[in-house]
């Protein structure tokens, strides 16, 4: 048997969750993916990662002001790449341009093509609210990307 006397107790293994704000980040990652629910159609997977540290919902109802959340803390975003079937959905365009606009700080004088490869390590902000659900308990969503002045 293994002598590791390695105490366990007290080791929080839930995912933080960040308060709402505004966080500076950088793409960390995109990849076409299928849709779960319909693997016919297709999402870019985005991963941004925070610039600096964060305070977590945890901390703030403990009273705390400083960051526990080290720099790097992960956020991410599925946009679909062709139109819903809901003949009342916006156009799936509108979010993809945003994320283009924030990352390559262009507008729709100048976007050109879809070019998520272009998005990897730009600086972005990316405005987040925390929220709970039944199915995964607390998270971070992703509201807004702004590009970095």
């Amino acid at each position: 048997m293994l002598d590791l006397n390695i105490n366990l107790n007290d080791v929080e293994t839930i995912r933080p969750t960040l308060v709402d704000g505004v966080y500076r980040c950088h793409v960390k990652s995109v990849e076409v993916v299928d849709k779960k629910n319909d693997p016919s159609k297709k999402n870019l997977h985005v991963v941004v990662a925070t610039n600096v540290g964060g305070l977590s919902i945890k901390a703030q109802a403990n009273g705390e002001t400083e960051p526990d959340v080290n720099p790097g803390f992960t956020f991410q975003r599925y946009l679909p790449l062709q139109q819903s079937d809901n003949e009342n959905a916006s156009d799936f365009r509108i979010d993809l341009s945003r994320w283009q606009d924030a990352c390559l700080k262009t507008d729709a004088s100048n976007r050109g093509n879809l070019d998520p490869e272009q998005w990897i390590n730009k600086e972005l902000d990316v405005k987040v609210s925390a929220v709970e659900s039944d199915q995964y308990g607390w998270g971070n969503e992703i509201h807004k990307v702004v590009a970095t002045p």
